[in-house]
């Protein structure tokens, strides 16, 4: 891949404080994916089938590297990503359906995708990637309580 790659997942709030050969790991684990204007990535409420390789079906984790990815929420737009955000973290830990819409913005979008199967074992030899992941998750669970 490139250092681009690699500079993208340093920048990401999970894999705060993992070391260069870490971050090298993980970028040899996943795998550049492109997107077209419009599309949609994530369906909400979607089942996660399986371990399926890079399909909307198998439980992946997009970092955004070019582009922007709308996010909706029961049909409301929460928010929109750009390059360093990502989605697709609830349902690679949990395993079940989808939790938002994630539509591909109007220049398209490349991501960095990550398996289930290739980051649980990444979680298990860096128990900071797991805190850092939940602290992220409640402060989201935190934000649409109190949007509610």
């Amino acid at each position: 891949m490139s250092d681009e790659i690699l500079q993208r997942l340093a920048a990401v709030d999970l894999f705060e404080g993992l070391s260069p050969k870490v971050l090298k790991h993980i970028e040899d684990e996943g795998r550049v994916q492109t997107f077209s204007p419009g599309e949609t990535v994530l369906e909400e409420g979607a089942q996660v089938e399986g371990w399926a390789s890079f399909s909307k079906q198998g439980v992946c984790f997009y970092v955004i590297v070019e582009g922007t990815a709308d996010v909706f929420i029961h049909g409301d737009q929460v928010t929109t990503l750009g390059p360093g955000g990502y989605f697709g973290e609830a349902s690679l830990i949990d395993g079940k359906p989808r939790t938002a819409t994630v539509k591909v913005g109007a220049d398209g979008l490349r991501t960095f995708a990550l398996t289930a199967w290739a980051f649980q074992p990444i979680l298990e030899a860096n128990p900071t990637v797991a805190i850092t992941m939940l602290k992220v998750i409640v402060g989201r669970l935190r934000a649409a309580e109190a949007r509610s």
